[in-house]
């Protein structure tokens, strides 16, 4: 009996060991006789193409997969773009990559055509029509977002302002011209502010003098510069179109200019050379004529004419 008992198990051990050889033989078949594309698979090594794709034999290099089918990768799917795809299961599907202004919050740049999701919607940049989101100035077909970060998409495109146009909030940045002076856009270069503009320096007029400017402030006002004969009393030579201010009056440049009975400091000052009690450090002289015979200092009435100085011998 207990012969008997042996000889069975060692029979259940050998068709055990039979059923074991036929079924790696079985499975050695089927390895070796590898699948084509689109065949039902669950291992890579069971494809022609040696890849195994969501449970289908693929060849990405000359077949990708159409919309609607399974991925794991964007570079799977013919339209590039793999909705919800991950490495670690079969649960992506490839879509159609969207068009400009579409929502692509979910799936970021990858889901539109354009490559470029900005503030949560497919964008071309640099087309950015007014009113849309924007982080900086380059994204706005405009050249300027109003508020733009980089940490956020509060900023709005917007048109620039035309010159003359108030640029207080934001600067040149808000300007066609790049310029914002005093408050307001101008043109690039100097002397563009009209009369009566506000203005810091000569430079920024249109006449070329800016009354009571200051680098720190725009309290100046573009004004005309005064002709010979103006008083420049307050702003001296820069008030005056010839850039000369003597005694108070705007006067020409060179020696000589100043006429009869004017206002001077020494003799070449005068027209006549003569500045009668001139001095460096005033401007009490006049220009007066040097006669020096008495007929020459008298008049008809014999009584000493003006606007000269007499050395009568």
């Amino acid at each position: 009996m207990y012969a008997t008992s042996i000889h069975q198990i060692e029979c259940k051990m050998y068709c055990i060991l039979i059923f074991l050889q036929l079924l790696l033989c079985s499975y050695g078949q089927v390895a070796f006789s590898q699948q084509p594309d689109n065949s039902l698979c669950y291992r890579d090594s069971e494809c022609q193409s040696n890849l195994c794709l969501c449970n289908t034999c693929r060849t990405l290099s000359v077949w990708k997969v159409p919309n609607f089918g399974k991925c794991t990768d964007h570079t799977q799917c013919q339209s590039g773009y793999c909705e919800g795809g991950s490495p670690y299961h079969c649960g992506g599907q490839c879509q159609d990559r969207l068009l400009e202004g579409q929502d692509c919050a979910r799936g970021g740049w990858r889901q539109c055509q354009s490559n470029v999701c900005l503030c949560g919607l497919c964008r071309t940049v640099g087309f950015v029509e007014n009113n849309g989101k924007c982080h900086f100035d380059y994204e706005c077909a405009s050249g300027w977002c109003m508020g733009g970060s980089g940490q956020h998409c509060n900023g709005r495109c917007q048109q620039k302002m035309f010159n003359g146009a108030d640029c207080s909030r934001w600067g040149y940045l808000q300007c066609q011209s790049g310029k914002c002076l005093c408050n307001q856009c101008w043109p690039q270069g100097n002397r563009q502010v009209p009369i009566n503009g506000n203005c810091q320096f000569d430079s920024d007029c249109v006449s070329g003098w800016c009354e009571g400017g200051a680098n720190s402030h725009c309290n100046g006002i573009c004004k005309n510069r005064l002709p010979t004969g103006g008083d420049c009393t307050r702003w001296g030579d820069n008030q005056c179109t010839s850039h000369r201010c003597l005694c108070r009056v705007c006067q020409p440049q060179g020696n000589h200019q100043v006429a009869l009975e004017g206002r001077c400091q020494f003799d070449v000052d005068c027209l006549s050379n003569v500045c009668d009690g001139g001095a460096p450090e005033h401007c009490d002289g006049r220009c007066k004529v040097r006669k020096e015979t008495r007929e020459q200092c008298q008049n008809d009435a014999g009584k000493l004419q003006e606007n000269i100085v007499c050395t009568c011998r």
